[in-house]
């Protein structure tokens, strides 16, 4: 049993984690072996080498759409009831998994009134994505866009698509991506981490932690606060407010409720005002109000700073000084960042946390490179996490064998021939995101 510590603020003494069995694949990849690249024949479904699926089909003489394998499904819901006993709710990529065992590398599908093709193939993706022009067209996030029209409210970089989704997305990218960025947030979220590993310390039973995801899924939107707000929101109280607890519901209902709205047309949800359909207007009603009251908060302390000569700083401050976006945008924005990058952040620091202590002999390696960089009184920099090659390398090799999202999808452009098949233009067609 190795020890591992929190990577940001500063390094406290070592919390032990371990577990048991190990899963293949994860050190080879760390210690730099590349996976094998492999692919299917388009012929026989063969596996091989990747060379060989290089051969493009003409559109002229591709099979069509029809043609494709896959579930044939029932008029109106198509394989809707097929892919609920096989767990297309709650093991989604299981799910995606069991269709390409049964189809190939290629299938298609439609569940209620949405039709997608899957890939299987790197290969494939790369042909899908070359085509999708400026704008990549992602697979419509119907529900969410029908709760901004219902509710009057703008579209943020998760909802929005072509050229608007490109200008949002310009202007959130300068102080959310760029390397330099992430040293004004740095400070609070040391503070936000130690008080994550404190609590781990002080409130463990024994040596487990009585509800890790949960805590993971605090300390997330916590993070996410900080750089949203410039400000804690008090996610890690053992005594919460009622409207921050309610935040955190909110964010669960949401997650819930809209891959439940997968499944069925999201008209037919609102017209019959189906539970899913309530839980997820209430939960992006309330994450607005929160976002909406905490946004106003800190442009009128951005407003007075300004009056005394001082210039805002920040994720907000830079999105307030843009003439390029509104301020009902920027509510839009805020409210689909606080809510989406909580799950994707939370599971890949427990995914991560999850390998360190099958592999203890990376758990090692890692506390070590971390030992010499910072000692245990010295806060976590932006020039310090430049010095984490092997920490970068764990989340990284994390992300792969175990990827936030499910899927990556686009809706082409125009039509397209992938594995000698047609593909018409706006059809969202997915790579499983771990292949």
């Amino acid at each position: 049993m190795r020890r591992c510590v929190a990577t940001c603020g500063a390094v406290p003494r070592p919390i032990r984690i371990s577990c048991g069995r190990l899963v293949p694949g994860f050190l080879a990849t760390v210690h730099g072996e590349p996976p094998v690249k492999l692919c299917y024949s388009t012929a026989s479904q063969s596996i091989v080498h990747r060379d060989e699926c290089k051969v493009a089909t003409p559109l002229t003489t591709a099979l069509p759409f029809s043609k494709i394998p896959g579930p044939k499904g029932a008029p109106l819901i198509g394989s809707l009831v097929d892919a609920l006993r096989n767990g297309v709710l709650g093991k989604t990529h299981e799910f995606f998994q069991l269709r390409h065992r049964q189809y190939g590398p290629i299938y298609k599908e439609r569940i209620g009134g949405y039709t997608c093709v899957g890939l299987n193939d790197p290969l494939d993706a790369e042909r899908l994505f070359r085509v999708e022009g400026r704008y990549p067209r992602r697979v419509d996030m119907v529900a969410w866009e029908m709760h901004r029209r219902h509710s009057n409210r703008e579209a943020g970089i998760l909802v929005l698509n072509g050229p608007e989704w490109h200008r949002n997305r310009t202007i959130v990218n300068k102080p959310m991506l760029r390397s330099h960025s992430v040293a004004h947030y740095t400070p609070m979220v040391n503070g936000v981490c130690r008080d994550l590993v404190d609590q781990w310390r002080h409130h463990r039973i024994g040596t487990t932690v009585a509800d890790i995801r949960q805590d993971l899924f605090n300390w997330s939107i916590e993070c996410v606060g900080c750089i949203l707000f410039d400000c804690r929101l008090g996610c890690l109280e053992m005594t919460r407010r009622d409207d921050i607890q309610q935040l955190i519901q909110s964010v669960h209902v949401l997650l819930s409720a809209t891959e439940r709205l997968f499944v069925m047309p999201p008209a037919l949800a609102k017209l019959l005002n189906v539970k899913p359909w309530r839980d997820m207007v209430a939960a992006w009603d309330y994450i607005f109000a929160i976002a909406e009251q905490q946004v106003n908060q800190r442009l009128e302390v951005m407003r007075q700073e300004q009056e005394r000569g001082i210039t805002p700083s920040g994720f907000l401050a830079t999105l307030y000084c843009s003439p390029k976006i509104r301020t009902d945008e920027i509510y839009g924005n805020v409210a689909e960042l606080l809510a989406a990058a909580v799950e994707t952040t939370s599971n890949t620091i427990h995914w991560a946390l999850f390998l360190l202590a099958k592999y203890p002999e990376s758990q090692g390696k890692l506390w070590k490179e971390i030992s010499a960089v910072i000692s245990p009184e010295e806060e976590v920099t932006h020039d310090t996490l430049e010095k984490l090659p092997y920490l970068k390398a764990v989340i990284k090799e994390t992300l792969r064998l175990y990827p936030v999202g499910i899927a990556n999808t686009r809706m082409p452009s125009q039509d397209i021939v992938i594995r000698g098949f047609s593909i018409p233009a706006g059809i969202a067609s997915s790579k499983r995101s771990n292949v």
